[in-house]
């Protein structure tokens, strides 16, 4: 008996990656992603770090609160710090498949207060702490928005390297 030309249809569109074995394209672009972003993430806060140094006969109190620009971003010793330490938790994440997701979980929810919170408190008439400017906030969402394209990217559950899904323990 034959069976009906949709699910013929249907199954000519699976995926077909618990044959191939290992990842799929997707988790792949979604790794390479994940690769770019730490080292340009780490090369963009070691540059504003860097930048920080004082200039000879500058007291080290004003150095250390005046911001530097680099690439038309304000960074502060603080902003850039977060910069390092979001692309060193990057490149931890590529050592395993869970990680990944758990990096990306923690990318978008934190990108997404550090966006709203910066727009909110950039029109406060003393000069906040945040000291953002409209790049940082493009910065900032461009972030949240890399986390959450990773999230629709990377599979839920891993899969082994026969291409089984380890099952949720």
């Amino acid at each position: 008996m034959r069976a009906p030309a949709i699910i013929q249809h249907l199954a000519w569109h699976a995926p077909r990656s618990a044959s191939r074995g290992g990842p799929s394209p997707l988790a792949r672009v979604a790794t390479w992603a994940i690769a770019i972003e730490a080292v340009l993430l780490v090369g963009l806060g070691v540059a504003g770090l860097d930048d920080l140094a004082p200039p000879p006969g500058l007291p080290n109190e004003v150095a250390a609160v005046s911001p530097t620009a680099v690439l038309g971003l304000r960074l502060t010793p603080v902003h850039s710090t977060l910069i390092v330490v979001t692309g060193l938790l990057a490149l931890a994440a590529l050592r395993h498949q869970v990680w990944r997701r758990i990096f990306a979980t923690g990318q978008t929810v934190v990108y997404l207060l550090i966006t709203v919170l910066g727009l909110v408190f950039q029109g406060t008439s003393p000069p906040s702490w945040w000291l953002l400017n409209p790049a940082d906030h493009v910065l900032h969402a461009s972030l949240f928005l890399l986390g959450l394209v990773l999230l629709l990217l990377l599979p839920a559950t891993p899969v082994t390297p026969s291409g089984n899904r380890t099952p949720d323990v």
